[in-house]
């Protein structure tokens, strides 16, 4: 399709666009937008939530993939809304720089996009300690050659994450520059062509321009390895976090409270030009912390929201939020 469906959160707004313009359309006083948007956004937020969770009990969610010359796949669940992007480059054996906020699922949409496409999936994690073994493997003391997973799928085929790639050691991804380019690669018993459905997918909190104010552990790439990647953002989607929180099983109550919190924080972070993360993983954990009922909401929001802030950030943090 060339247009975009409506999506649930739009459709929402929408509905109480209309009802807050017809309910002020008379009022002849003075109305404070910051106000009122301090106001509204808490409910909005919990309303949005509740309602997708009732359009989830009634119309489960079931993407049917269908791609010219592969199987037709059946994927269950909830996928991210730069799934179908990441799906159609792959497709057409793109490399992809998956760059986003941590916990957004980087590496999720990675799995899914090789299972969407019946391909083989791998993935490993970069490190700053890490060396070329990892990728080209090694002869052990008998000389018989020891291979490693990205082996196998650059030479059989399929979907291989380096997750946090720009957490790696440059001079490591460096000798991705021949396999990601030239077509082959040399491993430690031989030279390897590279198998046509081979794809790699690297994912990283920044661009690969180095450390940044919240990820002050990235190291700068080389611009020859950046250059193998088309770069696609990945932003928080709001339905795949409603979905890592229905995974916990708290009550709707409690969920539609907590997620609420969290997401006000996140906002409030935003507004303030706050240098920290409020991700998907604070409404995952903070979840499963309320679940165990040892610890008050209070106290996850302190654990899993509030952690490593300074005392005037964690204050701006907590504006609006009601726990």
């Amino acid at each position: 399709p060339n247009t975009k469906p409506l999506g649930l959160e739009e459709m929402v707004r929408q509905i109480a666009t209309e009802v807050t313009d017809t309910a002020l359309a008379n009022y002849e006083g003075g109305v404070n937008a910051d106000d009122v948007k301090d106001i509204v956004n808490p409910i909005m937020s919990g309303f949005r939530h509740e309602v997708t969770e009732l359009v989830k009990s009634v119309k489960p969610i079931v993407n049917t993939i269908v791609i010219k010359d592969k199987p037709t796949k059946t994927l269950n669940g909830v996928q991210h809304f730069v799934f179908p992007k990441v799906l159609g480059a792959v497709s057409q054996g793109v490399n992809l720089w998956l760059v986003g906020p941590a916990g957004t699922g980087k590496s999720t949409i990675g799995e899914q996009v090789a299972e969407a496409l019946s391909l083989p999936f791998s993935a490993v994690n970069c490190t700053s300690t890490m060396t070329e073994t990892a990728l080209k493997g090694y002869n052990d003391a008998n000389g018989n050659y020891v291979a490693t997973e990205f082996r196998r799928i650059f030479e059989g085929g399929g979907v291989f994450v380096f997750d946090e790639v720009d957490n790696a050691n440059p001079n490591v991804l460096g000798a991705l520059n021949s396999a990601l380019a030239n077509g082959f690669m040399a491993f430690a018993d031989k030279r390897v062509a590279k198998h046509p459905d081979f794809v790699a997918i690297a994912t990283g909190n920044t661009f690969g321009s180095g450390a940044t104010m919240e990820y002050v552990g990235r190291n700068p790439i080389d611009g020859a390895t950046i250059d193998r990647f088309a770069q696609l953002v990945v932003p928080i989607d709001t339905k795949v976090e409603d979905a890592m929180l229905e995974s916990v099983g708290l009550d709707a109550p409690t969920a539609t409270k907590w997620v609420t919190a969290v997401r006000q924080a996140r906002q409030n972070a935003e507004k303030f030009g706050l240098k920290v993360i409020v991700s998907p993983r604070a409404t995952l954990n903070g979840a499963r912390l309320i679940r165990s009922g040892a610890f008050t909401m209070t106290e996850v929001f302190d654990a899993t929201v509030i952690k490593g802030c300074k005392p005037d950030q964690a204050d701006k943090i907590r504006q609006g939020v009601t726990l």
